[in-house]
């Protein structure tokens, strides 16, 4: 459909028009839309889309037509593609019953993106991103973050894209906090992102989580539990539940000397069957002193990855084992990229992971 076409379109029209801004990806999802209809129905009366028409001439400016059928084409723009947060992340179908819905759009000048779905986890949110494949090189994090009232600082996050259909990536991305989520209480969430190439491009939208979705079911293990007899390694918490399964621990902070020493940390261990449980380091910081470290489960199925388990995340949600744990540091040298003369040393005492209570 050419611009002479959708003028005349437009004369045989009688309707009202004000001018609104839509995005790029919306502008492509009206121009499919028409050319679908012109093609599965030769019969289709054009009169029915002189609004629609009215809105995609002169595509460059991205102005339209506001009208009720533009407004339900850019509406399906949002909703027609729904990825249940369970399919992006790969994760249980179970923790669908507190994951809130949102299908809601952030809107830059020029992008835009959908925040489809949201969990909350303790220290964790776990978000749904759809965007155009275009956009792919952006970076749609968090550049604020209140959660009753209370300024959260994301301190990690990890992003697993997936292409779909449409030309749009799914984005699964999973954001670590600098505390503790309320739990069993309602949350009221404000998400604010910049644009990535400009500070001052922003936006934001409101979350309302109910108080019986803000805590995933989970089982706690182990907290305020010393491994060593010094008592500078402390296990604040070893929980699991439907998402992940994760060893928080605090301990001394170790100086390295020399710009080719290494040292890292993992939990290792194993139960009566000799099956290995392994909980790598995913993230630590320095705080008053200590080193705060938070150790997740690595699944069997995990890939990319020197270490893993023998069972996957469901097993181990089940399990009914004991598996006799410990914590592992291992120093080595880097050299050309690589770390050689790796040397392991257990710190402190075995501890238990009863799974069996």
């Amino acid at each position: 459909m050419n611009k002479k076409e959708i003028y005349g379109l437009l004369n045989e029209v009688n309707t009202v028009y004000k001018e609104q801004k839509l995005t790029y990806e919306e502008n492509i999802k009206l121009e499919r839309k028409i050319k679908e209809k012109i093609h599965s129905n030769k019969k289709f009366n054009f009169r029915k889309v002189g609004a629609i028409a009215a809105g995609i001439f002169i595509f460059g400016s991205f102005v339209f037509a506001s009208n009720e059928k533009i407004n339900a084409y850019v509406e399906e723009f949002f909703t027609d593609k729904k990825i249940s947060l369970s399919d992006a992340g790969d994760l249980s179908k179970d923790i669908e019953a507190n994951v809130v819905e949102l299908h809601k759009p952030i809107n830059f000048k020029k992008a835009s993106f959908m925040i489809e779905n949201i969990l909350t986890d303790g220290r964790f949110i776990y978000l749904n991103l759809i965007y155009p494949q275009k956009y792919e090189n952006e970076i749609y994090i968090p550049s604020s973050l209140k959660i009753n009232g209370v300024e959260y600082c994301p301190e990690s996050t990890s992003v697993k894209p997936d292409k779909i259909e449409n030309n749009l990536i799914s984005a699964y991305s999973e954001i670590l906090l600098d505390k503790e989520i309320p739990s069993n209480v309602d949350l009221d969430i404000i998400l604010g992102y910049d644009k990535f190439d400009d500070s001052s491009d922003r936006n934001y939208i409101e979350v309302k989580v109910p108080k019986e979705k803000s805590q995933i079911n989970q089982r706690v293990f182990l907290e305020n539990y010393y491994i060593d007899k010094d008592k500078k390694y402390r296990i604040l918490k070893a929980k699991i539940n439907k998402v992940k399964a994760i060893i928080e621990i605090d301990q001394p902070i170790i100086k390295i000397w020399g710009n080719k020493k290494t040292v890292d940390y993992y939990v290792k261990g194993k139960n009566s069957k000799g099956q290995t449980l392994i909980f790598d380091l995913n993230q630590g910081k320095s705080v008053d002193g200590l080193y705060k470290c938070i150790y997740e489960f690595i699944d069997k199925n995990c890939k990319g990855t020197p270490y893993k388990s023998d069972i996957s995340l469901d097993d181990l949600y089940n399990s009914k084992d004991i598996f006799k744990m410990n914590l592992i540091r291992v120093e080595g040298k880097r050299e050309k990229g690589k770390i050689i003369n790796k040397k392991e040393k257990i710190i402190g005492k075995t501890f238990d992971l009863d799974l069996s209570k």
